[in-house]
């Protein structure tokens, strides 16, 4: 089995950390900021930094289609990238993540979640007029993704759907979805037997 490391958005840091404290991951984990998705081209540095770091390792990134320069990352023969444009994907499935995508949501992480002024009004400059205009043009409802490891941040929630104008919706997504594309990805490096991530070894 090679050795690996999975770089992963700090957006699944809880997630992932709790996959490995399972015994689900084998290997070595490294969390890169979420708000680099805020520069993909600071974003994609920092991915081939981390890369040469460990060049001794194999790759797993947990990040979807993030920057432009992730389809050349991803043909390293020292890399695998997880199969999901984006990590409400991973979170959701495809099936359902493709559902709610054609109800127009606008997707909230756990770690966004309690950030979304610093996002939107911090980094992106919007005022709330302008927020909920732009969100209200693109969006039909905002959904929270509830993975159970930590309380759902229902205050900042509600106070988001309020300053946007969107309906909100809660869904329990927990880590079935993302532990079986992880399971995958484990495959094509060449570190799992056919068996379900999570099982006991």
């Amino acid at each position: 089995m090679p050795q690996l490391e999975w770089i992963v958005c700090s957006s699944m840091r809880r997630e992932l950390e709790e996959l490995a404290r399972r015994g689900c991951i084998p290997g070595e984990l490294r969390f890169l900021d979420s708000m680099l998705h805020m520069d993909p081209q600071r974003l994609e540095h920092s991915i081939e930094d981390s890369l040469e770091d460990r060049a001794d390792l194999q790759h797993v990134l947990v990040f979807g289609e993030c920057c432009p320069g992730m389809y050349k990352l991803e043909h390293r023969s020292d890399v695998i990238r997880v199969d999901a444009p984006n990590c409400s994907n991973l979170l959701l499935g495809k099936k359902r993540h493709q559902e709610w995508t054609r109800r127009g949501a606008f997707f909230l992480l756990p770690e966004w979640a309690e950030r979304w002024r610093e996002i939107f009004e911090q980094e992106l400059g919007f005022t709330e007029e302008l927020l909920s205009e732009f969100m209200k043009e693109n969006h039909s409802c905002l959904v929270y993704l509830d993975t159970g490891l930590v309380p759902v941040p229902l205050d900042s929630l509600q106070e988001c759907a309020r300053t946007t104008g969107l309906a909100l919706f809660i869904e329990s997504v927990g880590l079935d979805a993302l532990a079986e594309t992880l399971r995958e990805s484990l495959i094509r490096a060449g570190g799992a037997e056919e068996r379900k991530l999570g099982d006991s070894p």
